[in-house]
């Protein structure tokens, strides 16, 4: 009878080191050692099991959560469909495809959940970035809470156009807000000698179509401008006498006007600054 006293204590002794053994380093559903029963629950490890934690499905490693303490470089997540052996994420968020594309989508109950639907941005099987928006809408483009840039969508009169500027109105059209004060800067290689084109608009249709660049202005009574034109300029880096410098000065200016008030006659002009910089352009002769 003592023996067997013996043995059953011997047997709950053993039982409670290895329950003891699997809750430091095995995961319950109530949490590991690092969240003792009761408390929030808690999937991770405490900071004397520096390791990764990895998830796997169908015997695959899926995801991935970097170890470490608090630097630039820990705790950065990988997902992927077949994450290989001591696969490191280069990013706090890390997406890897073994094998062709490799995208991340956002959809929502007004897009649909299809791979047809909502908005993807990742690579295509050859490497080449993409950003896709699956829906009849516009792509639309901000900094500092304000709109910047909209790509238009295909049910805008114009499929397709691209508007920069700052600031937004309300559209009389009832496109929804519109941008104003449109503004596009290319800048060219300046360690190229001679001339260089900056931008180039070309028609890839039959001759039977033409290509062209639409400068619109806007008139009223009230109109003491040049409704639309195009400016030259040049950027001086040197003092030239006294002249502000360094400065960019409008050499030239090819202007199309109309009567400030009625009537639909047109006015064609070219002005130069006759060396004055800074001149002022009379357009409504």
């Amino acid at each position: 009878m003592k023996n067997s006293a013996l043995k059953l204590a011997g047997v709950f002794a053993f039982s409670l080191f290895s329950i003891s053994t699997f809750a430091q380093l095995n995961w319950q559903k109530n949490g590991n050692n690092a969240n003792p029963p009761g408390s929030q629950p808690i999937l991770g490890t405490d900071a004397s099991w520096n390791a990764p934690l990895i998830i796997q499905t169908f015997g695959v490693e899926r995801l991935l959560i970097n170890n470490g303490g608090t630097g630039n470089n820990a705790g950065r997540l990988a997902v992927g469909n077949n994450l290989p052996g001591g696969f490191n994420p280069a990013s706090r968020i890390h997406s890897h495809q073994d094998g062709g594309q490799n995208r991340i989508e956002f959809t929502s109950n007004t897009t649909g959940i299809t791979g047809t639907d909502g908005f993807q941005v990742g690579i295509n099987n050859n490497g080449h970035a993409m950003i896709l928006q699956r829906e009849n809408r516009t792509i639309r483009f901000f900094t500092n809470s304000t709109e910047r840039m909209r790509i238009y969508n295909g049910s805008f009169a114009q499929p397709g156009m691209v508007r920069l500027g700052f600031g937004t109105t309300a559209n009389p059209n009832g496109f929804g807000a519109v941008i104003q004060t449109p503004e596009l800067l290319v800048v060219g290689a300046t360690a190229v000698a001679g001339d260089v084109n900056v931008a180039e608009f070309r028609s890839t249709q039959s001759r039977s179509r033409s290509v062209g660049i639409n400068i619109r202005g806007a008139r009223n009574a009230f109109t003491t401008v040049c409704t639309a034109h195009m400016d030259l300029s040049n950027y001086d880096d040197n003092n030239d006498g006294g002249n502000p410098s360094p400065g960019e000065f409008v050499m030239a200016r090819v202007a199309a006007d109309m009567q400030t008030s009625t009537g639909f006659n047109g006015y064609y002009s070219v002005f130069t600054n006759e060396g004055t910089p800074g001149n002022s352009w009379n357009c409504n002769s």
